[in-house]
Parts: structure tokens; sequence; C-alpha cells
């Protein structure tokens, strides 16, 4: 991952220079009461306020920690330690993870699509940054997209973990409609998403566990009338995403049977089409 953010969190122009980090509990380095002060948002913005903003704040400052923990130096498939994470968390709704993603492509021309990131982000990171972003109103939805929750339990029991999953996107190819002269006909060409799922330890500041995913779109059916081009494209870019959260619970299993996903991550039936 990106090492532009060191794990002081270099938020405040007259910081003095970072010591060694030690992760505590709550997501912040030992370093550190100054620096969880120089966290932007609830946990130090009085305008926002309140416990449901303070825990929004915490979520913010994990996500940024996150960013600032390198990503491996190889992408290869590594088990993680089941036993030392039951046994430090038996309870499994202790061993949840979060999710994010990275766009990880080398000489990538241009941004990945919102529509397809946001898919890959857990609703209350994206909660937690609305509140920050609003002063600690809700959001508004964004139809197509994963359901923002704002639920206090929901973002409290988010900022207990420190295990987090990123999706650190490796290729991106985007549905397209083309028009084949030899068939005399226009067709879909499928799409395609490939990532590397890195679990962190936000702990101790390190990888816990690594496996490849690949998806493609399905594009049989699609339809290839030319006004419907840019909403069924829409959909196939959308569905790389789904199709990306499906195949996590198999690609988590290979590599943990401790670690959880939140629930209906991957359910099928509270999929939009």
């Amino acid at each position: 991952m990106k090492a532009v953010l060191r794990p002081c969190l270099l938020l405040v122009s007259a910081m003095t220079a970072c010591q060694s980090p030690r992760f505590r509990a709550d997501g912040f380095t030992a370093t550190d009461d100054q620096t969880k002060a120089a966290v932007p948002g609830p946990a130090s913005d009085p305008a926002v306020g309140g416990e449901l903003g303070n825990v929004a704040g915490l979520i913010e400052a994990r996500r940024r920690l996150l960013e600032s923990i390198d990503a491996p130096a190889r992408f290869v498939r590594q088990h993680c330690p089941d036993d030392e994470l039951v046994a430090s968390a038996p309870k499994p709704s202790s061993r949840v993870l979060w999710f994010t993603s990275q766009d990880g492509r080398s000489g990538a021309r241009g941004l990945l699509p919102a529509d397809l990131t946001e898919l890959l982000v857990s609703p209350e990171l994206r909660s937690a940054r609305e509140r920050i972003e609003l002063g600690g109103r809700e959001g508004p939805k964004q139809p197509g997209l994963v359901k923002v929750s704002v639920d206090r339990g929901a973002l409290e029991a988010v900022s207990r973990r420190p295990w987090a999953g990123v999706y650190h996107i490796t290729e991106y190819r985007e549905p397209r409609l083309v028009y084949r002269l030899s068939e005399n006909r226009r067709k879909w060409l499928d799409g395609e998403l490939a990532a590397q799922l890195i679990v962190y330890d936000l702990e101790r500041g390190s990888v816990l566990c690594q496996t490849p995913i690949r998806v493609h779109a399905i594009v049989e059916g699609a339809s290839i009338r030319l006004t419907a081009k840019e909403p069924t494209a829409l959909a196939l870019i959308r569905e790389l995403g789904w199709s990306l959260r499906r195949e996590t619970r198999e690609a988590l299993a290979n590599i943990s049977s401790s670690l959880r996903l939140p629930e209906d991550w991957d359910h099928s039936d509270h999929m939009p089409r």
C-alpha cells in the first residue's frame, strides 16, 4: 500500500518527528494523544460532536492508519495464523473483517469507476465519512450502491475490529460494446477485475494474510441497443463489484478458517440488479 502516510498519521503541519509505531487496540499508535487530537472530523470537531460522531472519527482514523501500512512486497497466497486469531478473539463475531479497496494498478491511465469501488467498501466506513463531511448529518443515499448504515451498534462494532480486508486492485478491464464487422453485429466484450485480497492487522501494523481473486462480468443477455449502452455498461461494471464480493467468501476460506465476512456481504438476495 501507499506509504505516503506514516503510522503516526502526519496530519498536522507543525507536528514533531515520528516515533517508532506501537499499535494500540483502538487503532492509533502509542505515540498518540497528540495524534488522536489531530484526526479531523467528529473526534476533534465540536461542531459534529456526540458519541456517534466520535465513533465515526475513530473509524476514519483507522482507515487512514490502514493506508499508512505498506502492502506486501510480493502477492502470493499466504495463510492466516488461525490459532493465534482465535486465541486473541474467541467469539466469532469478534473476527469479522471490514473492507475497503485501493487502486494498485501499474501504469493506469484513469481512475477506477466510483460505481465499482464504492461496492468494495464497508457501508460503515462510508457512513463514517459522510458524518464527518456533513457535520454529523446522515448523507444522501446513492442509488444502486450498498445502503449506507448509520446504526450506532454497527459503527461501534467496526470501530473495534482490529483486522481489515483490502481489495488491492491489480487489473481492470471495462466491459465494452463493439461492432464486429465480420459478424455484422454489435456485442459486449466482458469486463475483468483482478485483486489481491490482503488482510491487515491494525494493532501490529502488518500484513496478516493474502490471496488473489479474479472475476469477469457476464455479458450474455446484455442489451446491445445503442440507446441502452450507458445504463447497460454501468450495470456490468457494478456486476464486477458484486462478483468480487461473492468470490470473497471462497477466497477467504482458502486462507483462513477463523476470519468472517460481514453479514450479507456476499448474499445475492441483497444485491441490486
